[in-house]
């Protein structure tokens, strides 16, 4: 069976793939003119002036562009200049994604969660500044997919923090207390698991069937031994799972095939010379996993404090 055609028949019939999709539906609130703008950028269907025209359209503040370039920004609306030159600096695809990130956390902040939201934002930042150093050295999905990826893993935790706070604080309460929580006890508190909520998040953000599919596959350990898949598919199931080892501090992930994915980084065979390509990037990640991402352009506003100001938590 095809894997579109899998979770496609899970999603008309499975409860919690329903209801996963429906808390998308209700919490992911940004204009269809920055929907199109950003799918047109992941695909590289549009240039730097179209670009900046359907981005004034979706009335959006795209501060958050500046502050990923290193450009100088106070958080209110920059001039059109500006924002060409961040462009320039990011190009088109990575600015699609930034503006992805940037509004999904608009959306979770408009619910005024009270409890978790700095600690969320902050853990999926510094998966993402790893997701990218991964994605730099792998070119198969690329620095922007990279932090796709790592993006997706606690996106969909943070649309059930919006969509139903107290489950989510009972959940946190039960990860702090146990390490983890088990996929039944999760359908219990939420009615579905983060990575069904993740996958419909990363298509309806327009990042495609390929990269929604793959990160499930990869996020939920679901069995795809009876599935095709596409090569885009194994990609980014591959891409996730090699994010989640970093993150946790392995050198690669368990399965030989993830592990194996992306050319560059493939591991040395023993006795013979250590991979200088995935070295250099255990020495990133080092770094990040020790200092913590200090990242800030998924935020609404300049800094975290400022965020807890202008929306009240």
């Amino acid at each position: 069976m095809d894997i579109i055609q899998y979770i496609n028949d899970a999603a008309k019939k499975d409860p919690t793939w329903i209801r996963a999709h429906r808390i998308v539906e209700k919490h992911l609130i940004i204009p269809s003119a920055l929907c199109n703008l950003i799918r047109l950028g992941w695909i590289g269907l549009i240039e730097s002036p179209e670009f900046l025209k359907l981005l004034g359209f979706s009335t959006v503040n795209p501060a958050c562009l500046l502050n990923a370039a290193g450009l100088a920004t106070d958080g209110r609306r920059p001039s059109a200049k500006n924002v060409e030159n961040s462009l320039r600096i990011l190009g088109i695809r990575y600015s699609s994604v930034i503006l992805a990130v940037n509004a999904t956390m608009r959306s979770i902040l408009k619910t005024k969660p009270s409890f978790g939201w700095r600690k969320l934002f902050e853990n999926m930042m510094t998966d993402i500044e790893i997701g990218y150093r991964f994605g730099s050295h792998a070119s198969e999905i690329g620095l922007e997919g990279g932090v796709v990826a790592a993006f997706a893993k606690n996106a969909g935790l943070g649309m059930l923090m919006a969509h139903d706070f107290p489950s989510y604080k009972k959940y946190s309460e039960l990860c702090a207390r146990h390490g983890r929580v088990g996929s039944k006890l999760t359908v219990e508190i939420f009615g579905c698991e983060p990575y069904q909520v993740s996958a419909f998040l990363i298509q309806a953000l327009g990042f495609g069937t390929d990269a929604s599919f793959g990160i499930a596959l990869g996020m939920g350990d679901l069995d795809a031994s009876k599935l095709e898949l596409r090569e885009g598919v194994v990609y980014w199931r591959a891409a996730f799972r090699w994010i989640e080892a970093l993150y946790a501090g392995r050198n690669y992930p368990a399965d030989l095939k993830s592990r194996n994915a992306f050319m560059a980084l493939r591991p040395s065979k023993e006795p013979g010379p250590k991979n200088p390509v995935l070295e250099s990037l255990y020495a990133e990640v080092a770094k990040v996993r020790r200092q913590g991402s200090t990242w800030t352009w998924h935020l609404p506003k300049p800094d975290y404090e400022r965020v807890r100001q202008a929306y009240g938590i």
